[in-house]
Formats: structure tokens, C-alpha cells, sequence
């Protein structure tokens, strides 16, 4: 029972850090909160404070606990919940942020997956 109130229990700041897999960081933001950019800039900033600025990073934002990866490869059900992702190179200065979509090539094959970025600058928090 204990266990289902802590699983039920929204993160502390509305996101967390879920899964790790070298410079991938899994991260689910909740819901509410996923489509705002001004949110996701402060979480990419505190991820770059946190981890540092001297290694490439990249962070994948999920909306649903559940669905948010800890490992790799991401199974088809999770990338339905990727809703973006940032991609952080200091040795070329890439900071790049992308609205996420994975759409069925089949219906008849929904596992096998389309995905299609929207490129957006994040604003400063």
C-alpha cells in the first residue's frame, strides 16, 4: 500500500530525473508542465549546474512516470510519452531543443514508429 501512495505522489518541483544511460538523461516532467517552455529551460539549466558544462548531454522529457525509461533501447509504448528532447555540446556550443513525435508507420504495425522533431529556441528562465 505504501508503495502505491509513493508511486502516485507527483515528483517534488514537477519533474525527475528517471534514468541515466552515459550522456542520456530520462527525465519526466509532469503533464501539466511538459509543454511549457519556460519550465523545461529551467530543468535544462539545472541539469547543466548539476552535471556540468565540460561533457555532451542530452535529455529526453517524458510525460507519464510509468512510461519514462530508465535504460535503452526505449520500447515503442515510451517513445509515445517522449515529448522532447535537448541536446547540449560544449565542444561546439550545440544547445538544441526539439518538440518530439513519434506517430505509427502501420496502423497495422504499432510498434513500428515514425518520428518527426519540431526545432524551438528555449527561452532563458
Amino acid at each position: 500500500m505504501i508503495l502505491s501512495l509513493f508511486a502516485a505522489t507527483p515528483p517534488a518541483g514537477g519533474w525527475e530525473i528517471v534514468g541515466q544511460v552515459g550522456v542520456l538523461k530520462m527525465v519526466y516532467v509532469e503533464p501539466a508542465r511538459v509543454k511549457d517552455t519556460k519550465f523545461l529551460a529551467k530543468i535544462v539549466d539545472d541539469m547543466i549546474v548539476r552535471f556540468g558544462t565540460q561533457r555532451p548531454m542530452q535529455i529526453d522529457f517524458f510525460d507519464d512516470r510509468e512510461q519514462t525509461p530508465a535504460t535503452r533501447p526505449y520500447a515503442a509504448s515510451q517513445k509515445r510519452h517522449q515529448r522532447a528532447k535537448f541536446n547540449f555540446n560544449p565542444a561546439n556550443g550545440l544547445r538544441r531543443f526539439v518538440w518530439v513525435d513519434y506517430a505509427p508507420v502501420d496502423p497495422n504495425e504499432p510498434a513500428k514508429l515514425k518520428l518527426s522533431e519540431t526545432e524551438e529556441m528555449l527561452p532563458s528562465p
